[in-house]
């Protein structure tokens, strides 16, 4: 591979190579056969397989191994195949190709779980407490089912138009999801972690109370947050929230009274 062009990290091989045993039918711990190696070739030029045999000869006394000029790795990568043919899909497409990789459960709505991979993969650094507050608040903005899930049409909205999450962006993901496959998604060197930023609830949050101006704007934000029917006042239920920020720890009796007050 090295003498092909390959030029990844171990970690990068290590992926390659497990991808290459997956595609391939190839036993990882056994290795690659003769008759195995034979089908995996794809260099047609018995010229550069010659000069190929005389590289892997001299590479005892060579410190370094340099790529054979007119080889190329890509006619063997796994990933490179993937990237050419997610290079290809519309957005739409591509959108698709998304959320059948994270539907694992082919229910066609994507769970908590499900949509923690898009989110990890996209840069969410959290643990499994920050993300069941993450995805509440998501279900909460977007009126999504907690329980249902996130149907493909929803998922589509959210993902937003190409400044939201770019197709560039888009594309790193669905290679990220297709060729880790059952292995943990992680994020990618490629993907931009604000691509996540552009999708949470929280960071969204965070940026609102940041940029608050001056005394009236925080008193008007903490109102609107207790404001859960969003009716412009406050019930006895609201404002007891209020209260227990504040040290109130008396039981429903006692805040009947404190409120009544």
């Amino acid at each position: 591979a090295d003498l092909c062009g390959f030029d990844g990290e171990d970690e990068d091989w290590d992926d390659e190579f497990k991808d290459l045993c997956d595609s391939h039918g190839w036993d990882e711990e056994l290795g690659v056969m003769e008759t195995q190696f034979t089908d995996f070739v794809r260099i047609d030029d018995d010229h550069l397989l010659r000069e190929l045999l005389t590289e892997l000869r001299a590479l005892r006394t060579k410190l370094k191994r340099e790529p054979i000029e007119g080889l190329n790795w890509s006619v063997h990568s796994i990933l490179a195949k993937e990237h050419a043919a997610i290079s290809e899909l519309s957005r739409a497409a591509l959108i698709d190709a998304i959320f059948a990789a994270l539907d694992r459960r082919q229910l066609h709505a994507l769970d908590s779980p499900e949509l923690r991979r898009y989110a990890e993969v996209c840069g969410f650094k959290g643990d499994s407490s920050d993300w069941q507050d993450e995805y509440r608040e998501l279900c909460d903005e977007h009126g999504w089912n907690a329980e249902a899930g996130v149907a493909r049409g929803q998922f589509k909205v959210f993902l937003g138009d190409e400044e939201t999450s770019p197709n560039k962006e888009l594309r790193a993901v669905l290679l990220e999801l297709v060729m880790k496959g059952n292995r943990r998604a992680k994020a990618a060197p490629s993907i931009s972690e604000l691509i996540w930023s552009h999708h949470s609830a929280v960071s969204k949050r965070e940026w609102l109370v940041a940029n608050l101006r001056g005394r009236a704007d925080i008193i008007l934000g903490i109102f609107t947050a207790l404001d859960e029917g969003a009716r412009g006042t406050l019930g006895s239920k609201e404002l007891r929230r209020y209260a227990e920020f504040f040290g109130f720890l008396g039981s429903d009796e006692d805040w009947r009274q404190e409120f009544i007050e």
